[in-house]
């Protein structure tokens, strides 16, 4: 079936140039009922942590995901918040999928501190015997 649904591997690519290169994070999907779900994402930074949202299938193999979360100053407290928007297309074998993301910085108030974009490609974590 068309889901995404399951424990992936994902690798950033970032449009903006002089980011620190982001290591691959793992995130997991769960489906709530046929079509959608909730998403939990690791950050590739330790200054950020994790992100939870939703996910919604949009159409033959294509998802949209919002989720958000917090950043951490050096003394652990939040200093800012982030919300990624992604457009998803699941690969032929339902294992991989890639698509372009957004990712907004906010300060505690609410106002937008930031935007920062670029692609997202992931493989699908299988069991090994």
């Amino acid at each position: 079936g068309q889901t995404l649904e399951g424990a992936w591997n994902g690798t950033l690519v970032f449009q903006e140039q002089g980011l620190p290169p982001c290591a691959p994070a793992g995130a997991v999907f769960t489906a709530v009922s046929p079509g959608r779900g909730t998403v939990i994402a690791e950050s590739c930074y330790a200054s950020e942590g994790a992100g939870y949202g939703s996910w919604v299938r949009t159409a033959n193999n294509k998802f949209a995901i919002t989720f958000i979360g917090n950043s951490f100053g050096p003394d652990g407290t939040v200093v800012t918040t982030y919300k990624v928007r992604g457009s998803l297309s699941l690969g032929p074998t339902g294992n991989s999928f890639a698509g372009p993301f957004k990712t907004e910085f906010f300060d505690l108030a609410g106002n937008i501190l930031g935007t920062v974009t670029g692609t997202v490609s992931a493989v699908r974590i299988v069991v090994e015997p």
